[in-house]
């Protein structure tokens, strides 16, 4: 069921009867089935057009949920994850799949009440092996405050794994809530 207020706008077809475009709660979606924009609109979702831009939406959807070994088999085993900051906890690169998943992303989200922060996806897209994303990530401390901060995501791949991921967020923001 759409949510209140949304419908499809429009359903472009080609020639053959394919759906070219569709138009969902004003946001175009191209290369797609009207129920599939519609199925991924309702699941808060954002429309992957390519392999690649499904491992990332995937890849936010199982951080989010703490899923970490999920998390990790969507690694190359020798990738790369760079925090693009300096000053805050897990500034710097981190190297190989394991260490990534166990002394990186586990710590930092440890600091966090039920396992957060919750990414929430405003944008993907891919060209190639590399794909770029937009999130906002909020949760709440262990220490008691709120977290909103905002994110840039740039992910390199090679075959179907993650090979190197840089993410940028507001670093000045994140030392604000340090103790």
């Amino acid at each position: 069921m759409l949510k209140p207020g949304w419908r499809v706008n429009s359903a472009a077809r080609s020639h053959s009867g394919a759906a070219v475009s569709v138009t969902v709660a004003g946001i175009c979606y191209y290369k797609t089935r009207p129920v599939t924009a519609i199925r991924t609109i309702i699941q808060g979702g954002i429309m992957a057009t390519t392999k690649n831009e499904q491992t990332v939406t995937d890849f936010f959807e199982a951080l989010s949920n703490n899923d970490l070994d999920k998390v990790g088999k969507m690694f190359h085993k020798h990738a790369t994850w760079t925090v693009m900051a300096q000053g805050i906890p897990g500034a710097g690169e981190h190297k190989g799949r394991d260490n990534i998943i166990k002394k990186f992303i586990g710590p930092i989200r440890a600091t966090f009440e039920d396992g957060g922060p919750r990414l929430e996806v405003s944008n993907v897209i891919g060209k190639g092996n590399v794909v770029l994303a937009e999130a906002v990530g909020r949760g709440r401390l262990k220490n008691g405050k709120d977290y909103h901060n905002l994110y840039a995501w740039a992910f390199e791949f090679k075959g179907s794994r993650i090979n190197a991921l840089r993410e940028y967020m507001d670093s000045q923001y994140v030392t604000t809530l340090q103790d």
